[in-house]
């Protein structure tokens, strides 16, 4: 079987540790590059396959807020949203509906976006922000257009930090058909970042959020009885920062990466109303200064979750990949 994989124009590393770590050999991998790195793209943090070929995708930008449209090689901005770049702060995460493509179908023509909203109507890189948006567009063949605003998770009036790092950013539709996004602590000290003397109160970031697809909550979430409007979204929570989530194909669990301070970047098995740690506990928790003593709990389906790898000394993880079929072929996403 053939496989397929997005050339390395798409690839981010943030350190030069990367280049030195595990290798995977695989004789039946094959790596075909679909975009070089002459298509002049400006810090890509997303990309989505339109289903049709596997020349014909969208890309986000973090710093431009652009999404450009690729055929064939061949990229036009197809929307350019006003967002702040400043940091970790930018257009960082896109979704396609479930039923993307399929005419007739709800979410047909879905495109969902997570970004840092500028407070001006153009682009800011030097910070003047308003909150990071998830959003959803509609795709009507050659722009997108009609946006509706679902969800804020920090704001710059709410009266709590505002970063500018640890935004997170990925978003994804789980099998549930649910849409599912992380974001990190926005440097705030409440809540999910299990300090407990923040008195249940919600820092409205932190975790891994648990959506409908027009951005109500659910009302089986974990933590849906809980009166915090902020916290009744929640899937998991205690994350200080991600750059990574997916969903096992053939098993259907969620995993995240998550970004360490001066030690030990994650890889989780996301579990239904898990508690990553942070801030009292990053690695093995026998390896912290912490313990669970110290975490606070959302409600009765709380619970610590140890991560499943982790790296004493952080490498920087920026994503993670899980195959599937499309196209015939194997494809890494």
């Amino acid at each position: 079987m053939k496989s397929f994989s997005v050339g390395c124009a798409l690839v981010v590393c943030c350190s030069p540790l990367f280049a030195i770590g595990q290798t995977l050999s695989d004789p039946g991998l094959e790596v075909t590059t679909v975009l070089s790195s002459s298509a002049g793209l400006s810090q890509p943090t997303a990309l989505s396959f339109l289903g049709s070929s596997p020349d014909d995708f969208f890309v986000t930008e973090k710093a431009t807020g652009k999404v450009k449209h690729f055929v064939g090689g061949v990229g036009t901005t197809v929307l350019d949203l006003p967002v702040t770049s400043e940091s970790e702060r930018g257009l960082l995460g896109m979704a396609l509906s479930p039923n993307f493509g399929q005419t007739g179908q709800p979410g047909a023509d879905s495109v969902y976006l997570y970004y840092s909203r500028s407070t001006t109507n153009s682009d800011d890189p030097n910070g003047s922000w308003k909150e990071n948006r998830l959003s959803v567009f509609t795709w009507n063949g050659t722009a997108l257009t009609n946006e509706v605003a679902l969800a804020t998770f920090g704001r710059s009036d709410d009266g709590r930090a505002g970063g500018p790092n640890h935004n997170g950013g990925p978003i994804t539709f789980g099998p549930d058909g649910k849409l599912y996004g992380i974001t990190g602590d926005l440097n705030r000290k409440l809540a999910e970042q299990n300090y407990q003397s923040a008195d249940g109160k919600s820092a409205r970031v932190g975790g891994i959020y648990r959506l409908n697809a027009d951005g109500s909550v659910p009302s089986d979430n974990p933590f849906s009885s809980n009166p915090d409007s902020g916290i009744k979204r929640w899937y998991s929570y205690g994350t200080r920062n991600s750059f990574g989530l997916t969903f096992d194909p053939a098993s259907g669990r969620l995993w995240d990466t998550e970004n360490g301070p001066t030690s030990y970047d994650e890889i989780n098995l996301v579990l239904r109303g898990s508690n990553s740690g942070w801030t009292d506990i990053m690695g093995p928790n026998s390896r912290s200064p912490g313990d669970t003593s110290g975490l606070v709990s959302l409600g009765a389906n709380a619970r610590y979750s140890e991560p499943e790898f982790s790296f004493k000394d952080p490498v920087a993880v920026t994503d993670q990949f899980s195959f599937r079929q499309q196209f015939g072929r194997r494809v890494r996403q």
